[in-house]
């Protein structure tokens, strides 16, 4: 009986000894580093201008952290940020690169990654600003005869995603020597946004079989304007 006693208060030095972590190495917290915000407010951002911003990653601790990379949960997030050792108490601004972003609000996170774990994150918000498209952007209009006052008309719209006031349209006037003649009929653009092109040949060419036409459009809002390429393309023939 004493012998078994004895045991059991063995057993019980050893349990608490392994409770207290007496004989074993501590192991020690993971270093982390962290944004400078929970969130970042990024205001407006317009597709396709390249817009960018900036978030900061600061190091807390008083070792150095390795960062293998900073990326975005969006593919329309770019950032140029390879490896990045963040001394002890010192933060590092992260260029963040916008391309094209959806119209509207957009919320991605923004994580800090070492050894394909995630250490830190944050979150990022905006608002996207598409630019107004002219739809169709590319048109083929079939044949038009050169020698003759034959007409094509094709119609077109406005996409226009955050409905800005839109107060008008020009045709810039294409070279005289261009195969194409092209007029602008915009009897309906302030009530519907939309418009028609009105082509025909130029008998002055001596361009003959399918032709890719440039025509640039201007279109105003709000005291300004947005240049908007649309293309045509025909088959030029003979009467």
């Amino acid at each position: 009986m004493a012998s078994l006693s004895l045991d059991k208060v063995r057993f019980s030095f050893l349990t608490c000894l392994i409770a207290l972590g007496v004989g074993c190495e501590q192991s020690k917290p993971i270093q982390t580093p962290e944004f400078s915000e929970q969130e970042y407010n990024f205001g407006s951002i317009q597709s396709g201008e390249n817009e960018t911003r900036v978030v900061e990653l600061h190091n807390p601790g008083k070792s150095t952290i390795r960062v293998d990379r900073v990326a975005g949960s969006c593919n329309c997030i770019e950032t140029d940020e390879g490896p990045i050792e963040l001394e002890p108490d010192s933060s590092r601004k992260i260029e963040l690169r916008f391309t094209d972003v959806f119209g509207g609000p957009n919320s991605y996170r923004v994580q800090a990654i070492a050894n394909d774990q995630i250490l830190c994150e944050t979150t990022i918000r905006f608002e996207g600003k598409r630019p107004l498209v002219i739809i169709p952007q590319k048109t083929f209009a079939g044949v038009v005869p050169v020698n003759s006052q034959e007409e094509l008309v094709i119609p077109y719209h406005i996409r226009n995603e955050h409905q800005i006031l839109l107060t008008g349209i020009k045709l810039e006037p294409l070279p005289t020597d261009a195969p194409l003649l092209v007029s602008l009929d915009e009897s309906d653009f302030e009530d519907t946004n939309t418009f028609r092109l009105i082509v025909r040949g130029n008998q002055q060419t001596k361009r003959r079989g399918f032709h890719h036409q440039q025509v640039r459009l201007e279109v105003g809002h709000s005291n300004s304007f947005s240049t908007i390429d649309v293309f045509i393309i025909v088959d030029l023939r003979d009467e």
